[in-house]
């Protein structure tokens, strides 16, 4: 998919909430409505492709609402939040595109404790959904409450793929992070 457009990717049912959420993840000069609504534009719009304002205004406030983004409304830049409502925004966006599959990569990274536990909650809800997705984390507690399976990469090669999370230890993976443990006979 590296090769294909943001467009395609969308349209083969992919989400991505980036790690650099102000080079990758938004238009900082933008407002927060246009962030929340930039990939799913299609939604807001009639059969004559005209743009239904008045649904894009209640869907950017119910997102507001639901993923405690403060501004002072859809208006406001979202360059002008703070990192972790920047953060929310798109998360919000990202979890609402309705994709199959969503790569989280430092998903809380920059927000508050509370949203923390939102978007954890809601990261177990898209999977008892049976949707597919790919957790990249530096938050091992994190991995370890939301996972169902961790592959631990060395060097950008498999070090060992871990299936029954609960066991793991944060020192077992530590060993597998700096590559002094290795299963290559552990395949995914």
């Amino acid at each position: 998919i590296t090769r294909e457009s943001v467009t395609a990717i969308r349209k083969a049912g992919m989400s991505h909430v980036p790690e650099d959420r102000m080079a990758d993840g938004c238009a900082p000069e933008m407002s927060v409505q246009e962030n929340l609504i930039v990939s799913n534009i299609d939604t807001f719009t009639n059969k004559l492709g005209m743009i239904q304002t008045s649904k894009i205004k209640e869907h950017c406030t119910q997102q507001i609402e639901e993923f405690t983004i403060k501004t002072k409304d859809e208006n406001q830049s979202i360059g002008s939040l703070s990192g972790g409502n920047i953060q929310k925004a798109i998360v919000a966006r990202e979890f609402k595109a309705k994709s199959d599959l969503l790569v989280l990569n430092q998903p809380t990274r920059g927000v508050d404790v509370g949203a923390m536990g939102f978007i954890h909650k809601k990261i177990l809800e898209m999977r008892d959904e049976k949707k597919s997705l790919i957790l990249v984390s530096a938050d091992l507690t994190e991995l370890r409450a939301l996972s169902d399976r961790i592959i631990v990469f060395h060097q950008g090669k498999v070090a060992g793929v871990i299936n029954d999370v609960p066991a793991a230890t944060e020192e077992e993976l530590g060993l597998y992070m700096l590559g002094l443990k290795e299963d290559p006979a552990e395949k995914f």
